[in-house]
C-alpha cells in the first residue's frame, strides 16, 4: 500500500480507490441501512450497486477538473464548508420537522393512513 500511495499509474490509483472503500462514509452507512431495509436481498444489492454507480460521474469529475479549478477552490472552499453544513443541516432538520410544506418539510404519513406520524391517534 505504502507504493501504491504517491504513485501516479492508473492500477496504484484504482487500488488506492478500491480501499478507500473500506473508509468508514456518512454516506455509505445511510445507504447501507436503507439497502437493509429492502424487501429481499437482491433488493439490497441492487440498491448499493446503483448507489456506487451513481456516484462514479461525481468523483470522475472531481478528478479530472481538479486542475483546473484547483487555485480557485482551494481558496474558496475551506470558507464556504461551514456555511454548506449549515445550510444541508437546516434542510435536515426541516425535512424531519413534518411541517407539511411540500419537497422542503413533507407531511411523513403512517402506512395505514392514518395522517402525520406525530399526530395523536
Amino acid at each position: 500500500m505504502k507504493a501504491m500511495w504517491g504513485s501516479e499509474k492508473l492500477t496504484a490509483r484504482f487500488g488506492m480507490g478500491m480501499l478507500n472503500g473500506l473508509l468508514p462514509c456518512g454516506l455509505v452507512y445511510l445507504a447501507l441501512a436503507a439497502s437493509a431495509t429492502s424487501t429481499s436481498i437482491w433488493d439490497g444489492v441492487a440498491f448499493m450497486t446503483l448507489f456506487g454507480l451513481a456516484t462514479l460521474p461525481v468523483f470522475a469529475f472531481l478528478e479530472f477538473s481538479k486542475q483546473k479549478f484547483k487555485p480557485k477552490v482551494s481558496v474558496i472552499l475551506p470558507r464556504m464548508v461551514p456555511y454548506l453544513f449549515l445550510v444541508f443541516g437546516v434542510l435536515l432538520i426541516l425535512r424531519g420537522a413534518d411541517l407539511g410544506i411540500p419537497y422542503l418539510s413533507p407531511e411523513v404519513t403512517v402506512a395505514g393512513g392514518m395522517g402525520s406520524c406525530c399526530a395523536a391517534h
